[in-house]
């Protein structure tokens, strides 16, 4: 095959769009598995039904011919996918009419309804893993509390977007596959959904708030706070990473994530010293030097300001 490929695409119903890409490009549709043919490449998209309205769908393949995914808006918001990006391979897109490179070291989850357009540019001859949640309407009217935004928006066919890059949190599902087994597989999803709603719900479709380049530079700047924890990045050396003036970069950090850049590094680092002392092999006081905190008391008053109650307190349970 030589000629390049755009395949066109509604998102509705994870099985129709296997359908569709098997009527699009060389494949066999074995029930729930979609096995590439050598003219167009080579391995798999995998399928797997987790519950009425909710799956999970493994892509771990490599193509050969130049192909393009466009999904094409509906007027209502039948579904919503979560798409996590796993691969060194970096992946062209448009959502919502802005650009997004997804690549490990910046965007790598994306969330959005039915309502909303995209386009992936998929490249030729590069490993590609990804994962994708797919959430129907009715279960998400089930799952979601009825008070939330959210739920409004899938209801109200208002148009949802959202995309950013892992936390530490989110590392659970890079391990995941299609033989993981289902109880284990539905926990660690039911995790990964209820930390991208509280995200979303943080960034509220941070795609209408800023810039595609300004996003794509804060959330590169998110990206190396959340891959050292610990250490504390100066607004100075942030700034000017991203090439920005510091009040700019203050400025666009608040609006793609609705907290400045030292509440949201606090509020990493006592999310892990939470995550640290609930798996009780650690004290308080080691889990405190860990996050470079010298002073006890500084460290229990921030952790009590976040959580509602003491570090010493989860040790008591």
């Amino acid at each position: 095959m030589d000629k390049s490929i755009t395949i066109n695409f509604h998102l509705s119903d994870v099985d129709e769009w296997l359908k569709v890409l098997n009527k699009k490009i060389p494949s066999t549709l074995n029930s729930d598995r979609l096995i590439l043919k050598p003219e167009y490449g080579s391995g798999y998209i995998q399928n797997r039904k987790l519950q009425e309205g909710l799956s999970v769908s493994f892509f771990d393949l490599t193509i050969n011919v130049p192909t393009i995914l466009s999904r094409t808006p509906i007027s209502e918001n039948l579904c919503c996918l979560m798409h996590f990006h796993f691969s060194n391979t970096e992946i062209e897109a448009s959502i919502n009419d802005k650009s997004v490179l997804f690549h490990k070291q910046q965007s790598n989850i994306h969330f959005s309804s039915s309502i909303i357009p995209t386009n992936y540019v998929v490249p030729v001859g590069r490993p590609i893993k990804l994962l994708h949640i797919w959430m129907k309407r009715e279960w998400l009217k089930n799952y979601l509390d009825s008070k939330s935004n959210i739920y409004n928006e899938i209801v109200e066919d208002k148009p949802i977007a959202f995309y950013g890059s892992f936390n530490y949190k989110l590392n659970i599902i890079s391990i995941l596959n299609d033989t993981t087994p289902k109880g284990e597989l539905l926990a660690k999803i039911y995790t990964v959904i209820n930390d991208l709603f509280v995200r979303y719900k943080e960034v509220q479709s941070n795609l209408n708030n800023i810039s595609s380049q300004d996003l794509n530079t804060i959330l590169s700047a998110k990206s190396v706070i959340e891959q050292s924890i610990p250490k504390r990045r100066s607004i100075k050396e942030l700034a000017q990473n991203s090439m920005m003036s510091q009040s700019k970069f203050k400025k666009c950090f608040k609006k793609a994530l609705g907290i400045s850049p030292y509440q949201y590094h606090l509020k990493l680092k006592m999310d892990l010293a939470k995550l640290m002392l609930e798996q009780g092999q650690i004290s308080v006081k080691d889990v405190a030097l860990s996050l470079h905190y010298s002073h006890m008391s500084n460290f229990s008053k921030l952790f009590k300001e976040t959580h509602g109650y003491l570090p010493s307190d989860i040790l008591k349970t």
